[in-house]
């Protein structure tokens, strides 16, 4: 007994050392790094014989922050994976706080692989076990997740009350830096959507001077991005680029890189410069099949689509771009759908008025009323 006793007190000191070890790699951006840590720590204490019942709860810990890393990486699919395999381990446990936050990443996963609705759901119970866990961290973090999702479906008053209460609680929690940024960035994506320029913008304005204030270089992506962003609402599509380029340059991280190019790509698409576009939604297609990151890589392959039309290829690329705009109807993406369809009937009335289909120009000068046009039929279709 003795001896047991004694490999599994050397076992939990190998967790805790390693699990330490990957949250200081990630502090300082070396995922990589920190993914090993993570993984090591995971092996020992999963393939531990006769794991207690603390075991379990130290895993549930250990997945949750290990997800964290998943997502800088841009591991989509990795931390679809791992996830998906450990539902029942973690749901065995029964502790609301713990499950609620697990939820939240899965629900992470679930969004960029374009699973909307159902990370919508596991958002939803996440939120309740937060609830009756009272715990702060939890609910912050769920309702951050479902400010976003939920403007991805179209529920914008909800999207907004959860984007708020979020970030009430990010300004209680002042070291969480994170819960800040990303409470604040879902409200500016929401606010967006709705193409309420005023509201994006200082937002976005926002979110730089705190990301530069508290030097957290991923803030100040999204504050250039939230900025880029609101240029867009009224068609300023030139310093919509400047700010899209800054969030490229400064970011450090795969995901949040590809996170302000996809806007960098929609921005050149929109200005004719077609050749910079088509090059950069090549890469985010590829990024995104690599590592399951279709909720930008299914709006990159759209527009690859419309720059086919811009070229000449008339019917194939009418042909794909209506079948994204069904794939997003299908599964609730309420702005794209608009986007895209907003597209489509700028090209048939060119073709109707015998202008040249190929000059994409002419499109793109009516961006600010584009943008007007689509939050008008998106709200048409929100369901409160």
């Amino acid at each position: 007994g003795s001896e047991m006793c004694i490999r599994d007190r050397s076992t939990d000191k190998a967790v805790d050392y390693l699990m330490k070890s990957g949250n200081k790699s990630a502090k300082r951006n070396a995922f990589q790094e920190s993914h090993l840590y993570y993984k090591d720590a995971f092996d020992l204490l999963f393939y531990k014989p006769n794991r207690s019942q603390e075991d379990n709860l130290l895993i549930i810990d250990l997945l949750n922050q290990w997800a964290f890393v998943f997502s800088y990486r841009g591991d989509i699919k990795g931390l679809d994976e791992l996830l998906r395999t450990h539902v029942e381990l973690v749901e065995s446990v029964g502790d609301n706080a713990r499950i609620g936050e697990f939820y939240g990443w899965l629900a992470v996963a679930l969004w960029f692989r374009e699973g909307f609705i159902k990370a919508y759901q596991y958002l939803e119970k996440g939120l309740k076990l937060g609830e009756k866990a009272e715990s702060q961290h939890v609910i912050g973090e769920v309702c951050t997740w479902l400010c976003y999702v939920g403007c991805e479906l179209g529920f914008y008053n909800i999207a907004i009350k959860h984007g708020e209460r979020a970030h009430s609680i990010a300004k209680t929690i002042k070291s969480d830096h994170w819960l800040h940024i990303k409470s604040l960035d879902a409200l500016g994506y929401v606010y967006f959507s709705l193409g309420d320029k005023s509201k994006a913008m200082e937002i976005g304005r926002n979110l730089l001077n705190y990301s530069q204030k508290h030097s957290y270089i991923r803030g100040m992506v999204l504050g250039h991005c939230g900025i880029g962003r609101s240029y867009l609402i009224d068609g300023d599509i030139q310093s919509a680029i400047e700010s899209f380029k800054k969030g490229t340059q400064v970011a450090g991280d795969p995901m949040y890189y590809q996170v302000s190019n996809i806007y960098l790509g929609i921005s050149f698409l929109l200005n004719g410069q077609l050749d910079q576009a088509h090059e950069i939604f090549l890469e985010i297609i590829d990024f995104s099949q690599e590592f399951g990151i279709e909720a930008i890589g299914s709006v990159a392959q759209g527009c690859k689509h419309v720059i086919s039309i811009a070229k000449g290829e008339m019917s194939q690329g009418l042909k794909l771009v209506q079948k994204t705009v069904e794939t997003n109807i299908e599964i609730g993406r309420a702005y794209w759908v608009a986007f895209f369809e907003f597209i489509i009937g700028k090209i048939f009335s060119q073709i109707a008025v015998r202008a040249n289909p190929m000059k994409l120009s002419t499109i793109t000068r009516n961006f600010g009323f584009l943008m007007k046009n689509v939050t008008f039929s998106n709200k048409k279709a929100e369901i409160n």
